[in-house]
């Protein structure tokens, strides 16, 4: 089952990205819930979305930790560079079941130069949150930004106390078309009523 889509089109190519929630196979007492699935799945058309490709895996949760305690890949958002078209791909892992354990959940992008054909290895941005002591950031499911300046945004909630629910939004940034990323700014807190 395939949950949680997000779409990015580019000229005549058109990404459709979701969540394979593969949970009734490796678990059958959850289901498909969220983070049920350890893979981003990707289907790719090169002709406005009039057909696609077969659909296939981009990224794994390969942590044998989250394999053992059901929990996998959460889908986030999508970006597309303008200057150089590379297409980012950020997702977090391990969200439920380490954040009700007091441990931060993994922050992850993956990078393709050339429209989704292949992607790079994922790159680990956990560390740049826990700077901030921000404990776990799940990307707002959908598209991320490019400023007219030419800064790449994509945001999400976050927490800070790994057991706690969301304390508000953040977003990451790229001034350098996505070399390097950094948590700017804290956008806005959760009100408490």
């Amino acid at each position: 089952m395939m949950r949680i889509p997000v779409v990015l089109a580019t000229g005549d190519v058109v990404l459709a990205f979701a969540e394979g929630r593969l949970g009734a196979i490796y678990h059958p007492k959850t289901g498909c819930d969220d983070g049920s699935g350890p893979g981003l799945w990707m289907r790719r058309s090169s002709n406005r979305g009039r057909t696609f490709g077969p659909s296939r895996v981009i990224a794994n949760d390969t942590d044998p930790w989250h394999a053992a305690l059901h929990d996998g890949v959460v889908l986030g958002s999508a970006v597309q560079e303008r200057g150089t078209g590379a297409i980012f791909v950020f997702y977090t892992t391990c969200y439920h079941a380490c954040s009700s354990r007091g441990v931060s959940a993994g922050t992850f992008f993956i990078r393709s130069d050339t429209q989704g054909l292949t992607w790079s290895q994922p790159t680990n941005l956990t560390s740049l949150l826990l700077e901030r002591r921000l404990y776990m950031m799940q990307f707002g499911e959908g598209l991320g930004v490019q400023t007219a300046a030419g800064r790449l945004l994509v945001c999400g909630h976050y927490n800070i106390d790994p057991s706690h629910g969301w304390a508000g939004i953040v977003c990451l940034g790229s001034d350098d078309s996505g070399r390097s990323w950094v948590s700017p700014a804290t956008v806005c807190p959760i009100v408490s009523r």
